[in-house]
């Protein structure tokens, strides 16, 4: 089609059976081992939405949503719990282990909590989750997903929050969070392929996340709340502007 049109051609992510010289501009996450070529520009992460603008909107309407409970000055910490994949399984026994570690660490801090859950997490991490914050008095935010599913739920409690706390299967879903340029830690756990270790790995080195053991959650929460290290924001936007900018 391109080709027929004089028209430019642009691939997101890598192509299934064709090859990379068949586009005018691939754009591909490092993750997926990108081939070194002119055409191909290779981003961090996998591409999202968050930016300022978008935060702040999501975090009205779930302010609106939620009524009096959620304040704009408070001091919160997120946890985003995915769920299962074809080679992950989140654990009972991890998602017990990282709500142990967030609990009293909210308490020292004096810090309230903001959990969603996704559509992929499973019932029996669902009735974990609702047994450990549903009466908990410093969560003041807590959706299941699969019960009530609030489009402007991760949105907003990225803004909300100064630390965000996220299961380590979902690359989209970590890749937003560091977008939204608060601290993001990513708890380890077994089960993950080689991309995503890969991807995990390489957000680690630059910074852009912490990935710690589940035992290791609290004091690593508490480090970054006292000491304040800068944050390391992606560049994936500004790099794949100036790639379209080239060849237009």
């Amino acid at each position: 089609l391109s080709r027929e049109s004089l028209a430019k051609s642009i691939v997101i992510m890598r192509p299934s059976i064709l090859s990379t010289s068949r586009f005018t501009l691939v754009i591909m996450p490092r993750h997926d081992n990108p081939p070194k070529r002119k055409n191909v520009a290779v981003t961090e992460g996998a591409l999202n939405l968050i930016n300022e603008q978008y935060l702040k909107g999501q975090t009205e309407k779930l302010i609106r949503a939620q009524g009096s409970t959620l304040k704009t000055q408070g001091c919160y910490i997120g946890l985003l719990i995915g769920g299962d994949t074809k080679s992950f399984s989140l654990s009972r026994k991890i998602i017990s282990e990282v709500i142990r570690q967030i609990k009293p660490v909210s308490e020292r801090l004096n810090a309230d909590i903001l959990v969603t859950t996704s559509r992929r997490t499973s019932f029996a991490i669902e009735e974990i989750v609702k047994e450990e914050f549903s009466k908990y008095q410093r969560c003041k935010l807590l959706i299941i997903a699969n019960e009530k599913n609030l489009p402007q739920a991760l949105g907003g409690v990225l803004g909300l929050s100064e630390i965000v706390i996220s299961t380590p299967e979902s690359i989209s879903m970590i890749s937003e969070a560091v977008n939204s340029k608060k601290y993001v830690l990513v708890f380890k756990a077994q089960g993950l392929d080689k991309k995503h270790r890969r991807f995990l790995d390489n957000f680690a080195k630059n910074k852009y996340i912490y990935l710690v053991e589940p035992s290791d959650l609290g004091q690593g929460i508490e480090d970054i709340w006292r000491s304040r290290p800068q944050i390391q924001g992606l560049k994936d936007n500004l790099l794949i502007r100036e790639a379209i900018n080239k060849i237009l």
